[in-house]
């Protein structure tokens, strides 16, 4: 489904869909479940979703395990990169550690900023 649709596709697929949701407003998707499948599959074509990565969750011992930053803010947050990396900003002036490939490489890198 990564085809590009032409413009006149496209204008018959919206076309199609706003029938179909009218049908739907009717109740007649009850009767006939074909309807719904192919309002999905309409959707679907019309506006494909995003791929979003899977995002990873940090280990405690690597929350317990952080200091604070040298502006004397205790606020940081996790920023997860698009590739999957982790990495830790302050909240308060900014600073990131960068791309890190492990919640442990993360942890060396914000602890040699400070």
């Amino acid at each position: 489904m990564n085809t590009k649709l032409s413009d006149t596709e496209r204008d018959r697929l919206l076309a199609q869909l706003v029938k179909l949701g009218d049908m739907m407003g009717d109740g007649l998707h009850h009767e006939d479940p074909e309807i719904s499948k192919e309002y999905s599959r309409i959707v679907k074509l019309l506006f494909p979703k995003p791929y979003i990565g899977k995002k990873r969750k940090p280990s405690q011992k690597f929350i317990r395990t952080l200091k604070d930053c040298n502006c004397g803010h205790k606020g940081w947050v996790f920023v997860i990169y698009a590739n999957g990396t982790v990495g830790l900003k302050c909240k308060n002036c900014k600073k990131e550690t960068g791309e890190s490939k492990t919640n442990n490489e993360a942890r060396i890198k914000w602890n040699s900023l400070n």
